[in-house]
C-alpha cells in the first residue's frame, strides 16, 4: 500500500538533486524570472507570490535572513 503514495508524494534523489542545480544556476537569459520562485519537480518555475514581492515580504526575508545568520555564528562560536 505504501507504494500506491509513494511516487506522487516523493522525488527520487536523483530528481531532488536536478532541481537543486537548477534553481542554483538558474537561466541565464531569464535570471529575474527565478528571483522569489518555486522551483517544482522537473525544474518547473512556479511565480512568486504576491507577499514576497511585497514591501513586507522584502522586510520579512531580511528578518529571517539576520535570524539565520545570528543562529548559524551562535553554533559556530559554540562548537569549539
Amino acid at each position: 500500500m505504501y507504494w500506491l503514495f509513494e511516487k506522487p508524494l516523493a522525488w527520487t534523489s536523483e530528481e531532488g538533486s536536478r532541481a537543486f542545480v537548477y534553481a542554483a544556476l538558474g537561466e541565464a537569459p531569464n535570471d529575474d524570472r527565478m528571483k522569489g520562485a518555486y522551483i517544482g519537480a522537473l525544474a518547473s518555475i512556479s511565480e512568486p507570490s504576491d507577499r514576497v514581492l511585497s514591501e513586507l515580504g522584502e522586510k520579512e526575508q531580511a528578518v529571517f535572513w539576520v535570524i539565520c545568520i545570528m543562529k548559524y555564528f551562535k553554533e559556530m562560536l559554540t562548537c569549539c
